[in-house]
């Protein structure tokens, strides 16, 4: 399914490296056009090197 996802990421972390993000789908193209969709990411920082490890819930659909 050829297209581009561009998300608009917000979030912090705490001085333990604790992260909470929010991304939200704030436009999509080609055959991904009518994506919507908001993930939120609960992670942890254990390589600086590496970034957030976690795990992502939320919702994405297609727009009727």
């Amino acid at each position: 399914m050829p297209g581009t996802v561009t998300f608009a990421l917000n979030g912090s972390s705490d001085p333990a490296l604790v992260v909470a993000a929010t991304a939200t789908i704030v436009s999509a193209t080609g055959e991904l056009a009518q994506l919507h969709g908001v993930l939120n990411e609960a992670a942890v920082v254990l390589d600086k090197a590496v970034g957030p490890v976690g795990t992502y819930t939320g919702t994405i659909h297609f727009e009727d």
